[in-house]
């Protein structure tokens, strides 16, 4: 498999991380029971469950932003990899990546000021979803969203300009060990990503396996840099 939640491997995963997967699995699981439980009412009783569709619109909304967030923080978000998804690399794809993440964290960001401000203008609404939910209450997802996704955009571009004002020199853990944050395929077949602690903070790169080596590199697996291939990726082995 490629890209990036899906090669997190579910075991070696953080708690906090583990959270964010289940709340999507729950989500989509709600939104896959509610018109078979529907349908089956209908047949058995005569009676569906009064406005099923509503809500598996609402688990809709919610499953949107839950994975716009979780793309985000893996890196995989469309305007966080464009240079992978372009074939670029060096300073092309730095450039490519900067600008993107740039245009990517104005637009979320505004987008997460205007769900605010929409929810808050919802609030004195007495619209209701079915069960006595408040209407303004399911549209938190969607700030919250467009937050997580600003945050991370923003994070990535800060690391982009400390990168070219050479504040940051990540060719400084060549020869450090990191941790392997999403798995490593084996045979330079394709690119994870390492947790690594350089000037006095935690970052995160690019990371692939030599060509001749043949063993995947696991989440949560600890590895050693051994060259630096471009600015922010790297090749590692395990220790």
């Amino acid at each position: 498999m490629s890209g990036g939640v899906v090669e997190e491997q579910y075991q070696d995963l953080k708690p906090w991380q583990k959270a964010e997967n289940w709340v999507s699995i729950v989500i989509l699981g709600f939104m896959v029971a509610l018109p078979v439980i529907s349908v089956v009412s209908r047949w058995v009783t005569g009676n569906a469950i009064a406005s099923a569709n509503v809500w598996v619109q609402t688990l809709n909304l919610w499953l949107t932003f839950a994975g716009g967030a979780l793309a985000a923080r893996a890196s995989a978000h469309l305007a966080l990899s464009t240079g992978n998804i372009l074939k670029v690399d060096g300073t092309a794809k730095d450039i490519l990546e900067g600008f993107t993440s740039a245009v990517a964290t104005a637009i979320t960001g505004m987008l997460a000021i205007a769900s605010v401000l929409y929810i808050k203008s919802e609030m004195g609404s007495p619209t209701e979803l079915p069960g006595g939910i408040p209407q303004w209450l399911t549209q938190v997802p969607m700030a919250l969203g467009f937050l997580i996704m600003a945050l991370v955009g923003w994070i990535f571009s800060l690391q982009k300009h400390l990168y070219s004002e050479g504040n940051l020199k990540p060719e400084r853990i060549v020869g450090q060990t990191g941790q392997v944050y999403l798995r490593i395929p084996p045979n330079a077949s394709g690119k994870g990503k390492i947790t690594v602690s350089i000037q006095d903070r935690s970052e995160q790169f690019e990371a692939s396996t030599p060509t001749d080596y043949d063993k995947e590199l696991p989440t949560g697996c600890e590895v050693r840099i051994t060259r630096m291939i471009a600015p922010g990726s790297f090749e590692v082995e395990a220790v």
